[in-house]
């Protein structure tokens, strides 16, 4: 069995009729919610931060075809802290809305307790690396830059603005060129300044990481 992965702020989509392509995975799930789009033509997986456009979601979905099945995915550890309440009732306004926007009935969840899940092609659902076991991983090229760039993004976008492009990964045929920036280095270093001056360092920390890893340098 061969397998593609898509990541955070991602999307990856695969034609029914691909026999190359027998599931996708994506892991390192905490207050995120997968969505699994099951249709008639394609399958799709959303790992939705909560700040990615619901139109482009459903965009997505769309692409599949007459939709079957849907699944979404949590991680139930994230309703063990108080902050982590009210992201999770964030995601659930945004599932009704993305329900509604595309006149779906039952969304049926699943819980992802270790943080990772592979949709497979016979809408058959994977949890606890069961898919590791299975087959091989087409890993994404770029990776750990492709993550640094949409927590870049999604970082300094404003909060709980919902206004990020989905990262469409993998386009059904191929992986996909990486995401530009959003911001120049200019300016989220001077939110990175302001934001350290209020005692919160975690923008610096994720701008480190990017210069680490030559972000800035890409052309």
């Amino acid at each position: 069995m061969n397998f593609i992965e898509i990541t955070q702020d991602g999307a990856g989509i695969v034609k029914n009729n691909d026999s190359s392509i027998d599931g996708i995975i994506t892991d390192s799930v905490d207050t995120c919610w997968i969505y699994v789009f099951y249709g008639t033509k394609s399958f799709a997986i959303i790992h939705d931060t909560g700040q990615l456009k619901i139109s482009e979601i459903c965009d997505i979905a769309k692409k599949c075809g007459e939709i079957v099945s849907v699944f979404y995915a949590v991680n139930p550890k994230e309703s063990e802290a108080a902050h982590k309440k009210l992201q999770f009732t964030a995601h659930e306004e945004r599932r009704k809305q993305i329900k509604n926007f595309l006149k779906l009935g039952i969304f049926t969840k699943i819980e992802i307790p270790t943080g990772s899940i592979c949709c497979m092609k016979n809408e058959t659902i994977l949890v606890d690396n069961e898919y590791a076991k299975r087959g091989n991983i087409n890993n994404i090229p770029n990776r750990k830059i492709r993550e640094s760039i949409n927590d870049l993004n999604n970082l300094f976008s404003p909060a709980n603005s919902q206004s990020l492009n989905v990262d469409f990964q993998f386009d059904g045929e191929k992986y996909t060129a990486l995401p530009k920036l959003l911001n120049t280095r200019e300016v989220m270093t001077d939110v990175a300044t302001l934001k350290s001056r209020l005692g919160d360092n975690d923008y610096f920390d994720f701008l480190r990481k990017a210069e680490s890893l030559g972000v800035f340098n890409l052309t």
